[in-house]
C-alpha cells in the first residue's frame, strides 16, 4: 500500500470495532481484504469476513504477497494479485470463494500484472500489464477470459501508465488511473472498448487515485492525496467534485462500494500500516463506523450472499 508522509494522529469518531474471531463457517454477504502477515512485513494475506466484520477467515498464506482481491459478479470466484515468494513478480490468480482451487491465470515469469477487476457481466477480467509498445514509459490495461485465455490489450498509450480500472454497472464505461513521466496521477474514463478516453480530474498539486464506480452508476469515489488522502466523490462526467471525509490529520485510501450504496475505505495515521482499519460511511459521508482492524489493502464486497 502507499502510505502518506508523517502526520499527527487525529481523533476518530468513536465506534465499536467488530470482533476478530475466525470461523470455519462460510461468511454470508462477505467482504475480502488484505492484511499484513505481521507488523512491518511486506507480505500480505487475503482474508474474508461477513458484512459485520465478524467470522474472519484467512484465504491465502503463501510466503509472498497477496493483495487486491475482487469478487466475480456472481460471488463464486475471487481474482487477486499474488507473488508466491517475495522474490517473485506479482501475477494474477483466481480461487473459489472459500479459498480452494487457486490457479495462476497469467503465467508470465519476469512480467508483472496487478489491479484486476471484473466486467459486470463476469465474462472478462481487466488488469494492468506490461506495455506491448516498444519504448513505452509505462503499462497497459489488458483483458482476458476468467480462465486466463484470450489475453489482449484493451488500452495502451506509450506515454502513460494505466491502473486500477473500475466499471460502471452498465459495463459501457470504466474509470481508471492514468499517469506519465511528466504528468500527475489523474482519474480518466473510457468506453468499454478503450475508446473515447476522457480526463475526469485535474489536480496538479495532488494525486488522484483508486476510482470506484457506485452500484447505481451515479457517482465515482476516489482518493485525492495532498499530504494525506481523503475520499472524494464526483459525477461520472467529472462534475460536482466534493470531499467526503475531510480528515486532514488522517490518511484514507482504497474506496469501495457496498451493494447497499454505502462506501468503505481504509483509514490510518499515515505512519504505520498496522494502524489502518476498514471503515464504512453512508454515501453522504455520515455515520462513520470502524468495521475491521488491521486492514491495509483495498477491500471488495460481494454483490450476492
Amino acid at each position: 500500500m502507499r502510505v502518506a508522509p508523517l502526520v499527527l494522529m487525529g481523533v476518530i469518531v468513536a465506534t465499536a470495532c467488530a470482533g476478530q474471531t475466525a470461523s470455519k463457517s462460510h461468511p454470508a454477504t462477505p467482504v475480502v481484504f488484505s492484511r499484513q502477515a505481521r507488523a512491518g512485513s511486506q507480505n500480505h494475506d487475503i482474508f474474508m469476513a461477513d458484512a459485520s466484520g465478524h467470522n474472519q477467515v484467512r484465504l491465502t498464506s503463501w510466503p509472498g504477497d497477496e493483495q487486491t482481491p475482487r469478487f466475480s459478479p456472481d460471488g463464486k470466484k475471487i481474482v487477486f494479485r499474488a507473488a508466491r515468494s517475495m522474490e517473485d513478480a506479482p501475477e494474477l490468480w483466481i480461487m473459489n470463494r472459500d479459498g480452494t482451487e487457486k490457479t495462476n491465470l497469467t503465467r508470465t515469469p519476469g512480467g508483472t500484472e496487478w489491479s484486476p477487476t471484473w466486467t459486470p457481466d463476469g465474462r472478462s477480467i481487466i488488469f494492468s500489464c506490461g506495455s506491448s509498445i516498444v519504448g513505452a514509459v509505462g503499462n497497459d490495461l489488458c483483458s482476458m477470459n476468467p480462465d486466463g485465455s484470450g489475453r489482449r490489450s484493451l488500452l495502451r498509450d506509450p506515454n502513460t501508465s494505466e491502473e486500477y480500472p473500475s466499471y460502471a454497472p452498465t459495463g459501457r464505461s470504466f474509470a481508471y488511473i492514468s499517469y506519465g513521466a511528466a504528468s500527475d496521477f489523474e482519474i480518466w474514463a473510457a468506453d468499454a472498448d478503450g475508446a473515447n478516453r476522457r480526463r475526469l480530474s485535474a489536480s496538479p498539486r495532488a494525486a488522484d487515485e483508486w476510482p470506484a464506480w457506485s452500484p447505481d452508476g451515479k457517482h465515482i469515489a476516489w482518493m485525492r492525496r495532498t499530504g494525506t488522502g481523503d475520499i472524494w466523490l464526483m459525477d461520472p462526467d467529472g462534475a460536482h467534485k466534493r470531499n467526503l471525509t475531510r480528515s486532514p490529520l488522517l490518511d484514507e485510501q482504497f474506496p469501495a462500494w457496498l451493494p447497499d450504496g454505502r462506501l468503505s475505505f481504509v483509514r490510518g495515521n499515515g505512519r504505520r500500516e498496522a494502524s489502518y482499519a476498514l471503515w464504512t460511511v453512508d454515501a453522504d459521508g455520515s455515520n462513520p463506523r470502524k468495521l475491521i482492524e488491521r486492514v491495509s489493502g483495498w477491500a471488495d464486497w460481494a454483490k450476492v450472499p
